[in-house]
């Protein structure tokens, strides 16, 4: 999908003119209406913003492509499906290869890792009298 055609019906789907959104992006009606004509496209400094003002993934914007998104339970079936004959590497290099922030990531990992502990210490003394 071309970027012309993700913002039109983002904001569309968002209820706004083409004169409030570009009011919201800081930017003239001229310019936004040429984002939404194919004619200009917007800054990289400024898809962030279009991003948030849209209510739409970065990358929807920048390549066009929607990013699927499974509940929950369809991902593990997936993933243990297709994952019985990877390596550890080859499985955490796939998903370093599909995380946008690794960063974020990882602080998920470790806050799931002292999840874990506190309820191990809680656990205990429960189990202490």
């Amino acid at each position: 999908m071309a970027l012309s055609d993700v913002i039109r019906e983002a904001r569309i789907r968002r209820n706004l003119k083409q004169d409030d959104t570009a009011l919201l992006l800081d930017v003239t009606v001229q310019t936004y209406s040429k984002w939404e004509n194919g004619i200009t496209e917007p800054k990289a400094s400024q898809v962030a913003q279009l991003s948030e003002v849209l209510n739409v993934p970065m990358q929807l914007i920048c390549s066009g492509q929607q990013a699927e998104k499974l509940a929950i339970l369809d991902f593990v079936r997936a993933v243990s499906k297709h994952t019985k004959a990877l390596s550890e590497f080859e499985m955490i290099e796939a998903i370093w290869q599909n995380i946008d922030d690794d960063a974020r990531f990882i602080d998920t990992l470790k806050s799931l890792n002292h999840k874990d502990e506190y309820e191990a210490v809680i656990s205990m003394k429960k189990i202490t009298p």
